[in-house]
This record gives structure tokens, sequence and C-alpha cells, in this order.
């Protein structure tokens, strides 16, 4: 009897925390991209982009233009970025190059890159250019500059 009571605990907490353990589905993590706490923001992020979730696009791109947080921004780029999903993303990317942060601009050229958008190749190509002549952070124009030829395919 005094073996089957640790048993019985260990077994109810285990029950018990199982939903701890769930997956969240798309939708969840979706959601979550407007959550008010940053890090739960950049997770639904990450958790979208590695599941390449094309229905998190538009809310990405809502995410990337309006983040009051340069991080959960970046995250948004980079999710848009591993999604790959050309036109309205590439646009918003390429909007958000010029973004104050250089945390923004350095992962939005990176996406930009990831994507490929033909359709906006000459655009890309132009942005990269100006970030690698011109930025103020060393990282963004040296991320740039190595970007550039690849942009240019």
């Amino acid at each position: 009897m005094k073996l089957l009571r640790p048993v019985l605990v260990l077994s109810c907490a285990i029950l018990l925390s199982s939903p701890l353990f769930a997956e969240k589905s798309a939708d969840d993590y979706i959601s979550d991209l407007s959550a008010a706490d940053p890090m739960t923001q950049m997770e639904a992020c990450r958790q979208l982009g590695a599941r390449g979730e094309k229905k998190a696009v538009p809310t990405l791109i809502q995410l990337l233009q309006s983040a009051g947080d340069a991080r959960v921004a970046a995250h948004a780029a980079a999710a848009l970025g591993a999604i790959g999903e050309k036109g309205p993303s590439a646009q918003a990317l390429l909007s958000s190059s010029s973004s104050p942060q250089a945390a923004v601009r350095y992962a939005s050229i990176l996406a930009l890159a990831a994507i490929g958008d033909r359709d906006q190749r000459e655009a890309a190509v132009s942005m990269a250019t100006q970030l690698a002549e011109g930025d103020q952070d060393e990282l963004v124009r040296d991320i740039a500059t190595r970007l550039k030829p690849t942009l240019e395919k």
C-alpha cells in the first residue's frame, strides 16, 4: 500500500499536467500574435514560421507593421521569411526594411532573401544596395552586402 500511494500521486500529477504539454493549434498561435506579452508573440511567430503556416501571413504582416517592440517585429519578419509566401509578405518586408530599428531591418532583408520573390526583385536589390551603402548599423550593412547577390538572382 505504501508503494501504491506515490504511484497514484505521480499518475495524478501527470494527468493533471498533460494539458500543459498539449500541442497548440495554428489558430491558437495566430491568436497569440495579438497577446499583450511580447514573449508569447515571439513564440507564436517562431511556431508559425516553423510550421510554414500560410494562413498566419496576414496577421504576421499586421504584427510586423504595428508591433511596438522591435523584437516582436523582427520575429514576425523572420516568420514571414520562413513561410515563404510571395506578394504581400515581400511588400511588407520591403517596407519594414526602412524601420528605425536595426533588428527589424536585419530580419527583413534576411526574410526577403529567403522568400526570393522575383516580382519584387528590383525593389529588393535597390533596398539592399541602400542598406549596404548607408545603414548606420554595421551588421545590417554587412548582411545587406552579403545578400545582395542572392537578391539579384
